[in-house]
């Protein structure tokens, strides 16, 4: 092979890669463009569980944190008494895990791209906050 060869050989090669990864850059980028599509058409569906879904998964889940990592030890240590903690299977802690931080990564990025990220929320008993973020100085 001919030295002009093998640099046409090699620019091709080089070109080749960087189409495939040019490409695999726009697979992901369409796939997170349907993902938040998905979830911004679940969230205005007039379905109450569809909208809470996440939500209260993600609080159940604090739930079983706060059984068995805080009032379960006080209970064990004021009572006496053994109790049983809730054991979960691993692909729900999984689940909850990438819940949890796909929520804080979306939210950081939010903040970092000076989207609004205004809301507001009502809770129980007539309670409601609305959260405006800081202006960029």
């Amino acid at each position: 092979m001919s030295p002009e060869e093998k640099v046409q050989a090699t620019q091709a090669l080089n070109d080749a890669a960087l189409k495939a990864q040019t490409d695999s850059e726009n697979y992901e980028v369409q796939l997170n463009q349907i993902a938040g599509n998905n979830i911004q058409s679940e969230a205005k569906s007039g379905n109450w569980l569809t909208v809470l879904a996440r939500p209260i998964f993600l609080y159940l889940m604090y739930g079983v944190i706060l059984f068995n990592f805080v009032l379960l030890p006080l209970v064990q240590y004021f009572g006496g008494k053994p109790l049983q903690p809730i054991n979960l299977p691993a692909e729900l802690w999984f689940m909850f895990s990438t819940g949890y931080l796909g929520y804080v990564t979306a939210r950081s990025f939010d903040k970092q791209q000076g989207l609004s990220g205004q809301s507001s929320i009502t809770l129980p008993f007539g309670i409601s906050a609305t959260n405006t973020p800081a202006k960029k100085v």
